[in-house]
C-alpha cells in the first residue's frame, strides 16, 4: 500500500516521516486521550463523594443512624449494580454506531449526572445521580479502554492507558478534599465543567478498527495515518489490521448464511477458542486480584476503617487524604516505570510486596488486639501507605492496561461485554459485602483475607499471563493461539 497517495507532503517514500509529522501524530493522540482521561476523572469525583457524604450527613444529624451501615454500603456500591445493564448495551451501540457516537452519549449522561448531583437536596436525588453516572462507569471497561487501545500507537499505548487510572484517582482525591473542607455538592459543579470539555470528541476521527470492520478501508487508512503517522511501524500495523479485518469480515459473511438454529453452537465455538477464553480468564483473574487486594475498599471505607483503628476522626480524614495523594502520585511513578519495565515484572514485583504489606498489617493489628503491642497511629498509617503504593503501581495501574491489550479484537463486542460484567459484578459485590466482612472478621481478619486472596491470584497470573509491552494488538491476539507459558514471547 503506497501511503504517498494519501499525503505527499512531508512524507518520504522510503517509509520514514520527518520529526514534525511524528510530533503531530503524538499531539493528536494526546488530544484524544485528554478527553478520555477527563471521562475517567469525572466518575472519580463521584467515587470520592460517598465517604464524605456519609460523614457529613451523620455529623449534621449528630447520629450514625442518619446513614445506617446498610445504607452506607448501598451508597458506595450502587454505581456497580446500576452499570451492569449498560455494559451489555454500550458495546451494541459502539459496534453499531461507532466509537464517536457512543462517546457523545456517555458525555451527555455525565453532564446530566453531575448537574443533578449539584442540585441534589434529598437522598433520592443523590441516588438517581449515582445511577445516571453508572453509564460512565460502564463505559470505562466497554468503550474508553477500547478507544485508547485503538487510537494510540503501541509505543505510547501503555502510558496512555496507565494515565487514565491516575485521572480517576485524581477525581477521588479532589472529591475527598472538597468534602473535607467544603460541602460535597461542589463536586458536581467541577464534574459538570469537566464533562463539557469531553465535547471535544467532535474533532476526533472515527476508530480505524471500527471503520475496517465496516469494510470502509479507505476511511480506515486515512484515519490511521492521521492518528499514527506514516512511519514503518504505523504502516505495518495498518497492513495487519486491514488483512485481519478482511479475513474476519469474509468469514463472518459466510457464517451469516447458516441457519439461525446453529447460532448457539457458533457462540459456543467462539467462547471455547484459545483466542477468547484464555484472555477472558486472565482478565477475570486480574480483576479479582485488584478488588480482592482491598485497595478500593480502603479508598471507599477509609474513614470508617481508620476511625476504628485510631479512634480519631482527624486522623481518619488525614489518612484519607494521604492515601488518595499517595495513590495519585504512585500512578505517575507507575506510568514512568511502565515505559521502561516489562508489564509482568512491574505487576508481580509490586503485587508481591502488596501482599506482604497486607500480611504485615493483619499481624500488627492482631498483636494489638491480643495486647502484645500498643497501638501506634503512625505505624498504622505507614503500613497502609506502603500497601497503597504497591497496589497502585502494580495491579491497579496495570489492570486496565493489560486487559485492554489482551481483549481479543476478533470478538471485540462479546469480549467487551464480558469484561464489563466481570468488572461491575466484582466491584459491586466487594464494596457491598465489605462492611459485613469487617464485622464478621474484624479489620485484622479482613486484611488477612485480602492477603490470602491476592496471593492466590498472583500465583495464577505468574504462571499464565504473557508479556504485552510494545506489541501490537494483533501480535498479542496471535500469542494466545499458542500454548500458555509464563515467558514473554
Amino acid at each position: 500500500m503506497n501511503r504517498c497517495v494519501y499525503d505527499s507532503v512531508n512524507v518520504n517514500c522510503d517509509g520514514e516521516q520527518n520529526d514534525s509529522k511524528k510530533w503531530r501524530s503524538l499531539i493528536r493522540q494526546i488530544f484524544i486521550c485528554s478527553g478520555l482521561w477527563t471521562m475517567y476523572f469525572t466518575p472519580g469525583l463521584f467515587l470520592g463523594v460517598p465517604p464524605v457524604y456519609i460523614a457529613q450527613s451523620r455529623k449534621i444529624s449528630n447520629s450514625t443512624e442518619a446513614v445506617s451501615a446498610e445504607m452506607a454500603s448501598w451508597i458506595s456500591s450502587v454505581f456497580g449494580y446500576a452499570a451492569i445493564p449498560w455494559v451489555l448495551i454500550l458495546p451494541l451501540i459502539t459496534q453499531r454506531f461507532g466509537r464517536k457516537v457512543s462517546f457523545y452519549f456517555v458525555t451527555i449522561s455525565s453532564i446530566a449526572s453531575h448537574s443533578l448531583l449539584y442540585c441534589s437536596t434529598t437522598l433520592t436525588e443523590f441516588f438517581i445521580s449515582e445511577i445516571i453516572t453508572s453509564i460512565t462507569f460502564a463505559s470505562h471497561t466497554t468503550l474508553l479502554m477500547q478507544v485508547i487501545a485503538e487510537y494510540t500507537s503501541p509505543r505510547y499505548r501503555g502510558v496512555f492507558l496507565t494515565l487514565k487510572g491516575a485521572s480517576m484517582f485524581w477525581g477521588i482525591w479532589i472529591g475527598n478534599i472538597i468534602g473535607t473542607f467544603y460541602h460535597w455538592k461542589y463536586v458536581g459543579l467541577i464534574g459538570l465543567v469537566c464533562s463539557v470539555y469531553c465535547g471535544t470528541a467532535l474533532f476526533w476521527p472515527e476508530s480505524p478498527y471500527w471503520l475496517a470492520s465496516k469494510r470502509r478501508y479507505q476511511e480506515c487508512t486515512e484515519a490511521h495515518y492521521w492518528l499514527k503517522g506514516y512511519g514503518t511501524e504505523s504502516r505495518k500495523e495498518l497492513e495487519m489490521l486491514i488483512n485481519n479485518k478482511k479475513n474476519y469480515n469474509e468469514n463472518t459473511l459466510r457464517k451469516r448464511t447458516l441457519k439461525f438454529n446453529k447460532g448457539f453452537s457458533e457462540l459456543q465455538s467462539v467462547i471455547f477458542t484459545d483466542e477468547f477464553y484464555k484472555p477472558m480468564l486472565l482478565t477475570l483473574t486480574l480483576y479479582l486480584l485488584y478488588y480482592c487486594s482491598g485497595k478500593l475498599v480502603c479508598n471507599m471505607y477509609v474513614l470508617e476503617i481508620v476511625t476504628e483503628l485510631t479512634a480519631s476522626e482527624s486522623a481518619a480524614y488525614l489518612t484519607m487524604l494521604v492515601l488518595d495523594g499517595v495513590t495519585v502520585f504512585g500512578m505517575y511513578i507507575g506510568c514512568l516505570l511502565s515505559r521502561i519495565v516489562k508489564r509482568r515484572t512491574l505487576l508481580f514485583t509490586c503485587a508481591s510486596n502488596g501482599v506482604l504489606f497486607l500480611y504485615t498489617v493483619s499481624l500488627y493489628l492482631y498483636l494489638i488486639k491480643l495486647e502484645i503491642l500498643e497501638k501506634n497511629n503512625i505505624i498504622i498509617i505507614s503500613l497502609l501507605t506502603g500497601f497503597s503504593i504497591c497496589i497502585t503501581i502494580g495491579p491497579m495501574l496495570l489492570l486496565s492496561t493489560i486487559c485492554a491489550e489482551i481483549v481479543p479484537q476478533k470478538y471485540n463486542q462479546l469480549a467487551c461485554c464480558m469484561v464489563g460484567l466481570i468488572d461491575k459484578i466484582i466491584f459491586s459485590i466487594v464494596l457491598k459485602l465489605s462492611p459485613s466482612l469487617f464485622r464478621a472478621l474484624g479489620i485484622h481478619g479482613s486484611f488477612l483475607f485480602y492477603g490470602v486472596s491476592s496471593n492466590i491470584f498472583v500465583l495464577i497470573l505468574y504462571k499464565y499471563l504473557p508479556e504485552t509491552k510494545d506489541k501490537t494488538l494483533q501480535e498479542i491476539g496471535n500469542s494466545f493461539k499458542n500454548k500458555w507459558s509464563n515467558q514473554s514471547e
